[in-house]
């Protein structure tokens, strides 16, 4: 297929700027003689003196006494780093919009300090790079944006360090061919190479737990003035609940799926969460045994008895040639469970010894150190726009 004449690149709309209504103009790259206090108070937020923080002009509509009615935030170009905005009733009738055409970008990451002179290599046949990060206080991070120029504008999301390589934004897809009238797989399908996913089935170990387990059911003829659920392919059904057993020391330690006594899982067809310890890294993953500290690591996988559970594991430690999970958190996203021979791929990210694919990092928080692998014989100049995402909500509303 032909490559497309143009690119699909994002205009942003344009907005007429209201001329009868407050106006609070914010401007990310105003120098610091011109901008205005961020205090949220003061005679500022004005087009030529303008906030230079979100925040700053969402505080200023609580700490002036604007008239009731519409008020309206601008934004000129540029990226505005929140840690999130808390909007009340207090901000009834507020616009938040970007100034005229220009390309705003409203982002819950942390910017990354950046200077050539900060950079190392780490590995020369991967072209991986370290960056000194120290007294930045980064902390957690939720994933990472790159441009490697900032001339070029934009970021793009990179790759945490992973095995299988492979970008997921871009592999290719996976095929699965059903039976005709039945959820079982006629063919599961493969991936083409460079999706950065494994089809080597993984040989899991069962998690210990406590094999004591309370159920709980409540039938419609116990609550007979109660207007019952009847909208599943099941029928009517009881309210059922366990606790303990499979789920003992996890986080929560109670739910449906807690025990295969559930009406879904009636009949053997053994529909409970049951996660695994681990697996046995053996053939299909055996550069674990080099792994200097895993822990962080997540492991996900699609598995059951048909490929449409997706699980996400928490890795605690690699010992005696086995991959271990986090015994109370994970593993548990689809009922069916991890076992051998039912789950169909997986890949492992956030390992150290895994960057070395172009466009993947890794970021060491006890080193404070981030690493990155670029492209081909590239390196850092010092000029990446670098940042780590740790908002998962931009905007609060009460």
């Amino acid at each position: 297929m032909p490559a497309p004449e143009t690119d699909d690149v994002y205009t942003a709309p344009t907005f007429p700027t209201p001329k009868d209504t407050p106006v609070i103009y914010v401007d990310s790259s105003a120098p610091a003689a011109t901008a205005g206090s961020d205090s949220g108070s003061g005679s500022h937020g004005e087009k030529f003196n303008p906030f230079t923080t979100l925040e700053a002009a969402v505080a200023s509509i609580t700490a002036r006494s604007y008239p009731a009615g519409p008020k309206t935030i601008v934004l000129k170009a540029g990226t505005y780093y929140t840690t999130g905005v808390v909007l009340t009733t207090d901000h009834a009738n507020l616009t938040i919009q970007n100034y005229e055409g220009a390309a705003v970008v409203v982002s819950g990451a942390v910017p990354i300090r950046n200077s050539k002179s900060k950079w190392s290599i780490y590995n020369q046949t991967t072209n991986t790079w370290k960056l000194d990060t120290k007294g930045q206080r980064l902390g957690v991070e939720y994933g990472m944006r790159i441009g490697e120029k900032r001339s070029e504008g934009g970021t793009r999301r990179a790759i945490r360090a992973k095995f299988p390589n492979g970008d997921p934004e871009t592999a290719p897809s996976f095929c699965f061919i059903g039976r005709p009238g039945s959820y079982a797989p006629l063919d599961i399908g493969t991936y083409a190479e460079g999706s950065g996913v494994s089809m080597e089935l993984p040989r899991y170990f069962p998690r210990e737990h406590d094999n004591t387990t309370q159920t709980f059911t409540a039938n419609p003829w116990d609550w007979p003035s109660v207007d019952w659920h009847k909208g599943d392919r099941l029928g009517i059904g009881p309210y059922f609940y366990a606790a303990g057993g499979v789920c003992s020391g996890r986080t929560p330690a109670h739910g449906y799926w807690c025990s295969a006594d559930n009406p879904r899982g009636g009949g053997g067809a053994q529909l409970n969460v049951n996660p695994p310890g681990g697996f046995e890294y053996g053939t299909v993953l055996p550069q674990a045994a080099k792994y200097s500290n895993p822990k962080g690591a997540i492991f996900h996988a699609r598995g059951g008895s048909e490929p449409y559970f997706t699980y996400m594991c928490l890795v605690t430690h690699v010992a005696n040639g086995s991959l271990h999970f986090d015994p109370a958190v994970g593993c548990d996203q689809g009922a069916e469970g991890l076992s051998n021979g039912r789950a169909w791929d997986w890949y492992l990210e956030n390992v150290k010894e895994e960057c070395d694919s172009p466009g993947e990092y890794f970021f060491d928080t006890k080193e404070e150190a981030l690493y990155y692998t670029f492209n081909g014989t590239a390196a850092p100049t010092g000029t990446e726009e670098l940042a780590f995402t740790q908002v998962r909500l931009l905007f609060f509303c009460f």
